[in-house]
């Protein structure tokens, strides 16, 4: 009995001191990651989590003393699952990848494989997806020499690229972004590809759909930013859309042939605009708890900006049981920047990343904030619901911009990129204090 008392009481004591929100010191070096290297300038865009809690970023990379040929690179980093470089990846951690000396490579968006190897997604040329092996080398039997271009049958895109990946149980690979098509119109695309790398014929047009919020409009436009599967293998895709001059939310759900599934929405498709969203660029989306949440960063009048999230029902519609009629809002200061990257907790709980610059700071900081199921700010986290990070910048603070958040094992690693001085960017990344332990008996 004695035995069990004093158990709980330190376990208690172990509680009482890590408060969620708070910086995890024994991640990286005192709580951090940060490489802002004097020969190259990095810029970090997607990042996900291995199974065994590795961590894996990827971005651009700009190598200053390297030839011309190879000084634009794709960039994959990989840390152990406590922040240090893994010395098992590449060299010393990292991947850097030259695709020719005419091509300025975007990568946006990673995913692990179920065998260990990376898909790599963005414009890498056009509309592609590069393949890597475990160990951070090109898997040359995928695509052309390690990579996929997307050619669409009947598709006219320019400058096009994608944003999302996803994986179905058949092992095929689903890439959703967009281009533009005349002038500055765009259309959302959404590509399958087999295991290979080579287009599945039998979705949608030759492998591709292309989607916009008003298919009758010619100067209606989209951009997809995230891809998901259903338990029932249907296909959502979100980002934002324009018709009109009005900006929104932008959703659609398809069957996996690649045909708009008719009973969501307005004949597959859902647009959701207010005065909030007119400079929307949505960021991913998650299913949780039977919600589809798209998350961004709203305007609430000219001179500030919110972290906001909209719940769609399974019909498509704004759920009114989260926030006010099916919107989340949390003020983030005096500036906000338009890229922001949503997570959810098992527990129904969901964080936003953003960056702003609060009235008080000189400097950009990385804000995280958490939403209780309801949609309201979770007074649990941080201080009202928000933990602002300051982000160390060699540079004025403008280059501080976050751009993902994912969970390892419950805790939330943000990541982005900092200033490594006032002309070139560095990877920042840090993991916040998280317990979920009681989250279901005090929820």
């Amino acid at each position: 009995m004695m035995r069990t008392l004093v158990f709980m009481l330190a376990l208690c004591a172990t509680a009482a001191q890590a408060v969620d929100g708070d910086i995890d010191p024994s991640f990286g070096t005192a709580g951090y990651i940060v490489q802002a290297p004097v020969d190259a300038s990095l810029a970090p865009y997607g990042m996900t989590i291995q199974e065994d809690g590795r961590i894996v970023v990827t971005g651009a990379r700009w190598a200053f003393n390297e030839a011309p040929e190879v000084q634009n690179q794709v960039a994959v980093w990989r840390f152990l699952a406590d922040g240090n470089p893994d010395p098992a990846f590449g060299t010393d951690g990292l991947t850097g990848i030259a695709l020719g000396a005419d091509i300025h490579p975007l990568p946006l968006a990673v995913l692990v494989q179920a065998s260990g190897g990376m898909l790599v997604a963005g414009n890498l040329g056009g509309f592609g997806i590069l393949r890597l092996q475990a160990d951070g080398t090109i898997d040359t039997g995928f695509g052309q020499d390690g990579l996929a271009l997307v050619q669409c049958p009947g598709a006219s895109l320019v400058s096009s690229a994608a944003h999302a990946l996803a994986v179905d149980a058949q092992g095929r690979i689903l890439a959703a972004g967009g281009g533009t098509i005349t002038g500055t119109r765009t259309l959302g695309l959404i590509a399958r590809l087999l295991a290979d790398g080579a287009l599945d014929v039998t979705f949608g047009n030759g492998g591709c759909a292309q989607l916009a919020p008003d298919a009758d409009n010619d100067s209606a436009s989209s951009v997809l930013r995230s891809v998901l599967i259903d338990d029932a293998g249907r296909i959502l895709v979100s980002g934002h859309g324009d018709v009109d001059g009005t900006r929104g939310f932008f959703a659609a759900r398809l069957e996996p042939t690649g045909t708009l599934d008719a009973s969501f929405g307005d004949a597959g498709k859902v647009f959701v605009a207010s005065a909030l969203t007119a400079n929307l660029i949505a960021s991913n989306s998650v299913l949780i708890h039977g919600r589809w949440l798209l998350g961004s960063v709203c305007d609430l009048q000219s001179s500030s900006a919110s972290a906001c999230l909209l719940a769609l029902d399974a019909n498509g519609m704004p759920d009114p049981a989260f926030g006010t009629q099916g919107w989340a809002l949390a003020p983030l200061g005096d500036f906000g920047h338009t890229f922001s990257s949503l997570a959810c907790q098992s527990d129904g709980k969901c964080l936003q990343l953003a960056t702003a610059r609060p009235d008080s700071q000189s400097h950009r900081q990385y804000v995280v904030t958490r939403f209780g199921t309801g949609g309201i700010p979770d007074p649990g986290f941080g201080v009202s619901g928000q933990v602002h990070i300051d982000v160390p910048s060699g540079g004025d603070g403008n280059s501080i911009v976050a751009r993902a958040i994912t969970l390892q094992g419950g805790k939330p690693i943000a990541a982005g990129m900092t200033g490594g001085a006032a002309t070139y960017g560095g990877l920042f990344a840090t993991r916040l204090q998280a317990d979920l332990i009681f989250a279901d008996a005090f929820d």
